[in-house]
């Protein structure tokens, strides 16, 4: 994931997780941020939920700003990683934040054969593509996921110029923090998370 994401993403799922099972469409239950890093290989995925539904799983979650083709190869490898270290089964879903992110290797689909064609692997991964979510949805869901709904919004007509990163000059106010049920250093980083991904938007515009 580009690196200008990294803390305001991961801050997101950290606080929020079971909001992004939701969104990604996976099971719900009781879920929680488990340790996402491979050391052993020098390998971290980017975030990992451990889902306590009937029967446990993880949520393994890479967000990509950047085309990558191979991310379907590294999901491979995490999700692999992970039902070792953990012995539970793994979701792999790559959230791509932007149209860029975006090409022919994103198939959701690694299939490896043999010479002789006998199917070796056949991996399956979930793509989901943040601007194809309807926006009307993402703002009715918890605030965490509001500070993605600006990719799926078209630009403004008749050339109105926007500003950048449409930081507002003051963070959330009471009204809205008592309205999440949130505490106020929880809504500071969720608001500069916010910004942080509206920034980089506007430089791709």
């Amino acid at each position: 994931m580009s690196k200008p994401f990294d803390a305001a993403m991961k801050h997101l799922v950290e606080a929020y997780p079971s909001a992004w099972l939701e969104y990604v469409g996976l099971p719900l239950a009781p879920a929680e941020v488990i340790d996402a890093d491979l050391a052993t290989v020098t390998a971290s995925a980017d975030k990992v939920i451990r889902v306590h539904t009937a029967r446990p799983y993880l949520a393994h979650l890479e967000f990509q700003a950047g085309y990558d083709p191979k991310l379907g190869d590294r999901c491979l490898f995490y999700n692999v990683l992970l039902d070792y270290r953990h012995s539970f089964s793994v979701y792999s879903v790559v959230i791509l934040l932007r149209r860029e992110a975006d090409g022919p290797a994103m198939t959701g689909w690694v299939r490896c054969e043999a010479p002789d064609g006998q199917v070796m692997l056949d991996f399956r991964y979930r793509v989901v593509r943040v601007w194809e979510k309807p926006a009307e949805a993402v703002l009715a869901g918890p605030l965490e996921r509001r500070c993605l709904a600006p990719s799926m919004h078209p630009a403004p007509s008749g050339g109105a110029e926007r500003p950048r990163g449409r930081r507002d000059a003051n963070p959330p106010g009471a009204v809205l923090l008592s309205a999440h049920n949130i505490d106020f250093a929880s809504a500071l980083s969720l608001w500069d998370a916010r910004g942080t991904w509206l920034d980089i938007k506007e430089d791709t515009l």
